[in-house]
């Protein structure tokens, strides 16, 4: 499953046109191979950084959730240009 969802990503990635999605993209992919490679070698993913009030969590799982939240942010930003440009040809 984690194969499937880095070629995705890969895929996504290699579409992507904008430099703030590919940033997004390559933290997620990064991310992810990073702990692909880590359950191939030792059978499982380590989480080693423990804050009080948050679960476990490793540099890995940083990077996939930064990933998200900018390409997540690219889209929304594409999204708001495609709508001022189409509100441009409406007048």
């Amino acid at each position: 499953m984690s194969l499937a969802a880095l070629i995705l990503v890969l895929w996504f990635l290699v579409k992507a046109k904008e430099d703030v999605r590919k940033i997004g993209l390559t933290l997620i992919f990064a991310g992810g191979l990073a702990n692909l490679v880590d359950r191939v070698v030792s059978g499982c993913v380590r989480d080693f950084i423990a804050i009080w009030i948050f679960p476990t969590f490793n540099l890995s799982d940083i990077a996939i959730t930064f990933g998200v939240v900018v390409t997540l942010y690219a889209l929304v930003i594409n999204e708001r240009k495609g709508l001022a440009k189409s509100d441009e040809h409406n007048f």
